[in-house]
C-alpha cells in the first residue's frame, strides 16, 4: 500500500502543478477581458480555487494515510535507528 499512496501523492503534486498554471493563465485572462468574458473568467477562477482547496484535503489524508502504514517506533528501538 505505501507504493500506491506515493504514487497517488505524485499524482496529486501534478495535479496541484496544473491547478497553479490555470490559476495563474485565468487571472491573466481576467485582467484582459470585461463583460460577460470577464465573468465566465471569474467563475472560472473560483472552480480552480475549489478544486485547489479539495486538492490540498486530499494530499492531506494520502499524508495521514501514509503515516497510518508506517510503524511506529519507540524507545530503544528508535534510538538503534537514530544511532
Amino acid at each position: 500500500m505505501k507504493q500506491e499512496l506515493y504514487e497517488l501523492d505524485e499524482l496529486a503534486c501534478l495535479v496541484n502543478n496544473r491547478i497553479k498554471k490555470l490559476d495563474w493563465l485565468i487571472f491573466q485572462l481576467i485582467e484582459n477581458v470585461s463583460g460577460d468574458e470577464a465573468i465566465v473568467a471569474g467563475l472560472a477562477l473560483d472552480t480552480i480555487m475549489l478544486t485547489s482547496q479539495k486538492m490540498h484535503k486530499i494530499q492531506a489524508l494520502i499524508t495521514e494515510l501514509r503515516e497510518q502504514d508506517t510503524p511506529q517506533v519507540k524507545g530503544l528501538e528508535r534510538l538503534e535507528k537514530v544511532a
